[in-house]
């Protein structure tokens, strides 16, 4: 991959003559050895530097670039005109920006830039658990904008998986599914929204817990990556099976509607325990019926729907 070189002082201070003073602050240190005649370097692992220290750092990429000025970062990731994209970010969105990383194909540019600068991960450590302790990564971990933005399902035929669904269900229920009634039915039936805002509040607190860890427990960059690999792994997991809750969500409360629309009644009664007989009468819903039992023993509720005859399966003789 083609990579572009940046040095901070060139191009800058022409015909101003301020030179570099007004971009970066003076080292001490590096202006005494210069004094002595010793020279700082220029390049480390092919990257243009006018300033490396842990305290400032710049390099880039074709598709990366990271600067860091005391406890200030500054981040972007993709490009328009060949990824198409561009992300910018900041301090806070370091595990977001590693996220992205290892599942890159810059990963191994990217982490030999890193391993060659004089920013160790030891320097980093403390930006990183705070950027954890955020919530930085989840999106990227979990789906990032594939999932997030442009809404691609994890299901590979959400249609099929609800044709199954009504198929059982009424198979069931002893009711003849028509092409018409199925037709109905995906008429009622109401596509889940996989909202990243709502997940994120039912598991950001589980997230932190492992970006966190990930973070305290890794003592390189590489191992770090390896593990944000690994959490997406654990994560991607998570969030297809918050995908298929909602989707059964969805089809149960749609079945509800469907069968209501076909006059399907549901007869709900309390009875004895021994089965001799109705004890205290009849109810709407099975929860009005629990409700009403309390902890009365030697009572139960049974529910009964009761299916018209233009719809009911024809029993076979």
């Amino acid at each position: 991959m083609a990579r572009r070189i940046r040095s901070i002082r060139a191009g800058k201070g022409q015909g101003m003559g301020k030179g570099y003073k007004n971009l970066i602050p003076k080292d001490p240190k590096v202006h005494s050895e210069s004094a002595m005649g010793r020279k700082q370097p220029q390049r480390i692992g092919g990257i243009a530097r006018s300033y490396n220290t842990p305290h400032t750092v710049s390099m880039s990429g074709h598709n990366y670039s990271f600067s860091k000025e005391g406890n200030k970062i500054e981040l972007s990731l993709g490009n328009m005109t060949d990824a198409g994209w561009y992300w910018t970010g900041d301090q806070d969105d370091m595990v977001g920006f590693f996220a992205r990383i290892s599942s890159s194909q810059i990963k191994d540019e990217v982490l030999k830039d890193f391993e060659e600068s004089r920013l160790s991960y030891k320097d980093m450590k403390p930006i990183l658990l705070k950027s954890a302790q955020n919530g930085s990564g989840m999106y990227q971990i979990t789906g990032d904008n594939k999932l997030w933005h442009f809404g691609e399902s994890f299901l590979s035929e959400p249609s099929e998986e609800i044709n199954e669904f009504l198929d059982s269900m009424t198979q069931d229920d002893n009711i003849e599914l028509t092409d018409k009634l199925r037709e109905r039915f995906f008429e009622i039936f109401e596509y889940p929204n996989m909202d990243y805002d709502d997940f994120e509040k039912e598991y950001k607190k589980e997230y932190i817990k492992d970006a966190t860890q990930a973070v305290n427990e890794s003592q390189s960059y590489g191992e770090l990556m390896d593990k944000m690999d690994n959490l997406r792994e654990g994560w991607l997991e998570q969030v297809m099976d918050y995908e298929h809750d909602l989707y059964s969500d969805a089809e149960s409360e749609a079945y509800a509607k469907f069968k209501k629309e076909l006059g399907v009644k549901e007869i709900v009664s309390v009875i004895k325990s021994d089965g001799k007989g109705l004890a205290l009468g009849q109810f709407k819903s099975v929860a009005d019926a629990e409700r009403f039992i309390g902890r009365k023993k030697g009572l139960e509720v049974k529910s009964i729907e009761v299916i018209p005859e233009p719809i009911r399966k024809k029993e076979k003789v």
